[in-house]
């Protein structure tokens, strides 16, 4: 027990700005509200759904050709370095969106290059760095980091749509954007760090496992049963959150109760991820997952 609370007691500052990274990061807030934007984009500018739908593609071919440099690059440069200077071009990317139109391979380019440029704030850089102040509570940790995509189900969807109905769509990025700038980066400039290897040494753990190559994992049947695993409740998922207030509205619902449908999503986020963290902490990994 006094370890449990030594960790939290040591790592809460890097927890809490890691929740807040990925919360603003490309797999939260932009991706929970990008179904927000469907409707009033295609009222501006007169593009199909179907259209609208392919920068969904874009935003994650930015992010999933760009993830697989994020370890390399920590392990050279640090983790607090590659989230602050991603954090700060997610930023200009949103402030970018602004400027979408009237041709939707605007958009399309657009969302490309906001994902490049804030390709060090998806999920796996945080973990990386909770992960060093966590040991005996780490499956809880991590769970407790990635409520931050609830916590941005929960709260982005009302705040965007409260922009869009008031000013535009225009400032509904603009609203992502102040918040990355003005909370999360502070947030992780004065809170993120990496437990040092001496550090966790001087209580009887070392932070960073050997592991193997990029070439070794390649090779490994587990490695492929992962990513097919995630592929397929991305394609899902994914799918139901892009479309679920267009779906909603077209069945009739009014636009601030098809967003605050979203909201509810952000709350079951929450309550499954607690739960399984604190499962995986003390049952088999797989079996949680089955």
């Amino acid at each position: 027990m006094h370890k449990d609370l030594h960790e939290f007691r040591d790592g809460w500052r890097a927890l809490l700005a890691s929740t807040l990274g990925v919360g603003i990061g490309l797999t939260g807030a932009p991706f929970y509200t990008m179904g927000i934007f469907l409707g009033p984009l295609g009222a501006a500018f007169g593009w199909s759904r179907a259209q609208l739908s392919g920068g969904a593609l874009c935003l994650h071919l930015g992010y999933a050709f760009t993830a697989p440099f994020m370890g390399r690059l920590i392990d050279r440069i640090g983790v607090r370095k590659v989230a602050l200077t991603s954090l700060l071009g997610l930023t200009v990317g949103l402030c970018l969106m602004t400027q979408i139109g009237p041709n939707i391979a605007s958009f399309y380019g657009l969302l490309l290059l906001m994902a490049v440029l804030g390709c060090g704030t998806i999920p796996t850089v945080w973990a990386y760095a909770v992960s060093t102040w966590f040991q005996n509570n780490r499956g809880f940790a991590l769970s407790l980091t990635l409520t931050g995509t609830g916590l941005a189900s929960l709260g982005a969807p009302l705040a965007v749509n409260a922009l869009i109905t008031h000013y535009g769509w225009w400032a509904g990025y603009l609203g992502l954007a102040a918040f990355a700038a003005f909370v999360v980066i502070p947030a992780v400039w004065f809170f993120l760090s990496e437990k040092t290897g001496q550090k966790g040494a001087a209580h009887g753990w070392t932070p960073r496992s050997p592991g193997i190559s990029a070439r070794d994992a390649l090779e490994t049947v587990r490695f492929w049963q992962l990513l097919l695993g995630v592929s397929c409740m991305s394609l899902g998922t994914g799918a139901l959150i892009l479309h679920l207030v267009p779906m909603l509205t077209d069945a009739g619902l009014a636009r601030s109760d098809a967003v605050g449908i979203v909201g509810l999503l952000g709350l079951a986020v929450i309550a499954g991820r607690l739960t399984v963290g604190a499962f995986v902490d003390h049952i088999h990994g797989p079996y949680v997952a089955i």
